[in-house]
């Protein structure tokens, strides 16, 4: 089982690092979630329900979506330098990483679209990303703050399915096939998605285990 986690932890790692800082799918709202938090604002501040949606939503839809998008965001205080600037040339192939920079000394108030959403999942990220003193560095930080925990979650699946598992290929071969190259992604960048899915399996096995062996410590 360690090679298997060793190989789980390369391709995250794989993973996070060819994908620009902003690229994965909201990442930029779980970063300034990540940010904020790290500050010590669990929530953020509240926004209005008929606040203006930024123009990443294209179509913000009727005014009771918007209200429900609004109530569920939250506006942080975020320096310049640790503003993460989406998409971070992520269309560009020919400099992915190349991000623009900000004013270090202004503050900026920046939304999060997740702002009530799993904050227990943010809590690694968010305290490894106060070592870092820029936004690339932050993001880096924060989606190996995700890996450490997916990664863990999932060894504990392993562990957990292994008596019952370990001999029959085919449970194993529907388990694996779970975990597309799709859900590896979400796994290696600031998303609580993969960890949603990570502690979910390693629950799920834990719970399968306590059944078939109840007696077991």
């Amino acid at each position: 089982m360690p090679q298997r986690v060793g190989l789980l932890l390369v391709v995250l790692l794989a993973w996070a690092m060819s994908a620009p800082p902003g690229d994965g799918p909201d990442e930029a709202s779980h970063y300034t979630r990540m940010v904020g938090l790290a500050a010590g604002s669990l929530f953020g501040a509240p926004v209005p329900d008929d606040a203006d949606i930024p123009t990443a939503f294209t179509n913000p839809g009727t005014p009771e979506q918007r209200a429900r998008i609004n109530r569920e965001s939250g506006e942080y205080e975020i320096a310049g330098h640790d503003r993460l600037l989406d998409p971070c040339n992520a269309t560009d192939g020919s400099r992915p990483f190349d991000c623009r920079s900000d004013v270090a000394d202004q503050i900026h108030r920046s939304r999060s679209f997740h702002a009530k959403t799993l904050p227990t999942s943010y809590l690694l990220p968010a305290l490894l990303s106060t070592a870092g003193r820029s936004a690339g560095e932050k993001s880096a930080l924060g989606r190996l703050g995700y890996i450490v925990q997916n990664v863990s979650l999932l060894a504990v699946a392993a562990w957990a399915a292994r008596p019952f598992l370990v001999r029959r290929p085919v449970p194993v071969a529907m388990v694996m096939l779970a975990f597309t190259p799709a859900a590896l992604y979400f796994m290696a960048v600031i998303s609580p998605s993969g960890t949603e899915l990570a502690s979910t399996t390693a629950f799920a096995m834990c719970l399968v285990r306590a059944i078939r062996q109840p007696t077991r410590p």
